[in-house]
């Protein structure tokens, strides 16, 4: 819409999850990109951002509501290491939305049966070293 936007609520069904997906959204910018603010010890990999679950959930989340938003994310990123700001943009498809909700769908079921999936975060046990599912993931494959 061109209107900047902070800290806005949205709320959105994912389909095949029986409860809706609430999120609070740091910005959208003047040209319709939907970004984040984040602190990092350490700089980011290009991979983190294109790994992040976070942007497909909130552009989808956006447009479920309505808003007509840019298939981009920001990351602004913050960190405490020698590069002090990073800005990293990814490009959000249908298909990263769509494998993004059928990682929602598949912890939403382990939820609802009492078992909790790997996480699919960018924490340090997502490496070949520390992770058993390391050769299965999505991430893996990058």
């Amino acid at each position: 819409t061109g209107a900047r936007m902070i800290e806005h609520f949205f709320k959105f069904d994912v389909p095949g999850v029986d409860v809706p997906f609430l999120g609070y959204l740091d910005i959208v910018e003047e040209d319709g990109v939907v970004g984040d603010f984040k602190t990092s010890r350490t700089s980011w990999a290009p991979l983190d951002a294109k790994m992040s679950l976070q942007g497909p959930l909130y552009v989808a989340g956006l447009r479920a509501t309505g808003m007509d938003v840019r298939p981009v994310f920001r990351h602004h990123v913050f960190t405490k290491d020698r590069a002090g700001y990073e800005l990293w943009e990814t490009e959000i498809t249908d298909e990263r939305i769509a494998w993004t909700f059928d990682q929602v769908r598949a912890v939403w079921m382990g939820v609802k049966h009492g078992a909790f999936p790997p996480s699919t975060s960018m924490a340090w046990w997502c490496s070949p070293l520390w992770c058993p599912y390391w050769g299965v993931c999505g991430r893996a494959a990058e």
